[in-house]
């Protein structure tokens, strides 16, 4: 028999101690008294109701005839049972469940022994408390989180809320299954009524109700729904930490023609088929005896104790019996458990495993911390990827920027060569203005010339109109003078005033002249004035055009220089962010190179503490299993 064998027989014995009791120990119902319900008759519980921690005392029953019809017989029901019994946790016959929370859900299972009533439970839960769903919903949460399939049980999300009908049947349907693989699958037809049937199966204590199955996610329905689901997570989970087929403790398992591995199935272990048979064989022998023990508790037999102790230890011999094991490899057994637990509870032992489980955690840790660096490693170079795609657009702006700035330097010079046109034009404004200035006093002094002349010509002909009325004034009696004697003296013509005159009219002539000419004079002095005046308007319209002109190209002088500015303080502004932005690249980059030589630093601690940790695991793997084979030559000895 193998090593894994021999401890399940170690197991299945500590199960018959602790249910009937051997070797001159005290049974269970010696220590504490069985809690199962006596008849209305004779109605008195047990004293010893908490002999098992977190199970709720129930009300003293009353007499049968101070009680309701409709009560009475209650307590003549069929104990319920949990199917499952796992090692030292069979329970008997009649007996509540470890759990707090198993009687409040009405059953329709109706009694053998008993008239046939239905059993009432309160929930003993506090499922209406936040506190207790809060904690409720965490556990469901945290188990389905941890399942392989986790997205397909929770309809294609990661959390349990909100609740959706589809979901609900998803998770009950999974745990359903995880305890007996047996049952049908839950469709949208048939759910409410087959939770319903397995939760009275497996002696739920919580209150259902269809309507609350239906609708999971209301908020009156909630609280019994989340309920529900935890006490399936609890009971998954406990199922799994108890070694075993769950299915060998169901009634169906107690026929001979059902066994627990059909022979010759492929892909089972012969050692286990073998502990399978033994535990469905040992269960067998147990069930008849615990319904011999029933009625004669129910009777209230006062030698039930002693009755009970021969019939555990008649019992035990069938079980030792059945195994093929004598007093002596009982007493082997014993020993080698003893050997056992001083192994297990050796301080040495337990500081191996302590340091094994401590590095195991440290490992982890690094593991951990290694995911954690390489996760930050990655982010850090898709960081500076980013940081340098930002440098490269920065670095099209910047010369982009320089192109325009190099655009408004030419526009500038082009703006200097016309401020130095301008200027020159403005230097020959400047000198027309004067010449200009000139002209006016220069045509301002011939005018007045024109009149002084003009004022000398005016006093001139009075003057010459005086001098010819003076000088006519004494000829005009000389001549009738002459007249009257040129009879006598023909040649008194000579000395007429006639000749002077016409001397005096050739004077006159030349003073004709001298207008004509001075008026020439005037005239050509007026057409120059004209001219003078003609090339000033000229010259004012061609100065308020270069004014214009030059206020235009002031402006634009102006506005050139602002932008100019801005583009200065820009560059500026870029050149001083791109210093920054480099100074920060190349901090990142030793930033980085640190972090990467943390990590390989730590890859490389991780590796060696890894290989030290396996060589030590498979040396103490390997002494373990030595010490397994000397210990089994020593037993076939």
């Amino acid at each position: 028999m193998s090593f894994h064998a021999a401890d399940i027989l170690v197991q299945l014995r500590n199960v018959v101690q602790n249910v009937v009791g051997i070797n001159g120990t005290k049974c269970r119902w010696e220590e504490k008294k069985s809690m199962l319900l006596k008849p209305g008759f004779a109605m008195r519980r047990s004293a010893s109701e908490d002999r098992l921690s977190g199970i709720p005392v129930a009300k003293q029953g009353a007499m049968s005839s101070q009680r309701p019809k409709n009560q009475i017989a209650m307590n003549c029901m069929t104990p319920k049972t949990p199917k499952n019994v796992f090692n030292n946790q069979l329970l008997m016959a009649g007996s509540r469940s470890s759990r707090a929370t198993t009687s409040s859900m009405e059953s329709g299972r109706l009694s053998s022994i008993g008239a046939g009533m239905r059993s009432t439970r309160k929930e003993r839960r506090p499922i209406n408390t936040k506190e207790f769903q809060t904690d409720a919903l965490k556990r469901v949460q945290d188990y389905f989180i941890m399942q392989v399939n986790c997205r397909e049980i929770l309809d294609n999300s990661m959390n349990v809320r909100p609740m959706s009908t589809k979901k609900f049947i998803n998770m009950t349907e999974y745990l359903l299954l995880k305890i007996n693989p047996d049952l049908p699958s839950l469709t949208n037809n048939n759910y409410v009524d087959e939770i319903i049937k397995n939760m009275k199966i497996f002696n739920y204590g919580g209150k259902l109700e269809k309507s609350w199955l239906i609708t999971v996610n209301a908020q009156h329905s909630w609280q019994y729904v989340i309920a529900l689901l935890v006490w399936l997570v609890d009971a998954v989970k406990l199922a799994e930490s108890i070694a075993g087929d769950l299915n060998i403790f169901y009634p169906d398992s107690l026929e001979e023609d059902n066994s627990i591995h059909e022979e010759g199935e492929d892909g089972v272990d012969k050692d286990v088929e073998e502990i399978d048979n033994i535990q469905h064989d040992n269960f067998k022998l147990i069930v008849p005896h615990l319904a011999a023990a029933y009625p004669s508790f129910v009777e209230g037999d006062p030698d039930f104790e002693a009755k009970q102790e021969a019939r555990a230890d008649q019992l035990f011999h069938r079980i030792m019996q059945k195994m093929n094991l004598s007093e002596e490899s009982n007493a082997a057994l014993e020993v080698e458990v003893a050997n056992l637990l001083k192994v297990w509870n050796d301080p040495e032992y337990i500081a191996r495993v302590t340091e094994f489980k401590n590095k195991e955690a440290h490992l982890e840790n690094l593991a951990a911390d290694a995911e954690k660096l390489i996760d930050y490693i990655d982010k850090t170079k898709s960081y500076i990827m980013s940081r340098k795609q930002e440098i490269d657009a920065i670095q099209l702006e910047i010369e982009v920027l320089k192109k325009k700035r190099n655009d408004c330097k030419m526009q500038v010079a082009c703006l200097k060569e016309e401020c130095e046109l301008l200027k020159k034009a403005q230097h020959d404004s400047d000198k027309e203005q004067k010449e200009r200035m000139d002209l006016e006093q220069l045509i301002d002094f011939h005018e007045k010339g024109i009149n002084e002349l003009k004022k000398s010509v005016y006093s001139l002909d009075i003057k010459l109109l005086k001098t010819k009325k003076k000088i006519e004034e004494p000829l005009v009696p000389y001549n009738q003078l002459i007249a009257e004697n040129v009879k006598d003296e023909p040649r008194l013509k000579l000395c007429t005033i006639g000749n002077i005159i016409q001397d005096g009219s050739r004077s006159s002539s030349l003073t004709d002249d001298i207008k004509n000419k001075l008026m020439r004079i005037r005239d050509d002095w007026q057409q120059q004035v004209h001219d003078l005046k003609s090339q000033l308007q000229e010259i004012q319209a061609t100065k308020s055009r270069g004014e214009e002109h030059r206020d235009r190209l002031s402006e634009r002088v102006e506005n050139n220089q602002k932008q100019l500015e801005v583009l200065h303080q820009q560059i500026e502004t870029f050149s001083e962010h791109k210093e920054k932005e480099s100074a920060k690249d190349i901090k990142q980059k030793e930033d980085i190179k640190a972090l990467i030589a943390a990590a390989e630093y730590a890859f490389q601690k991780t590796r060696e503490l890894y290989s030290n940790f396996a060589k030590e695991a498979e040396k103490s793997v390997v002494a373990a299993l030595q010490e397994v084979d000397d210990y089994f030559k020593d037993l076939s000895l």
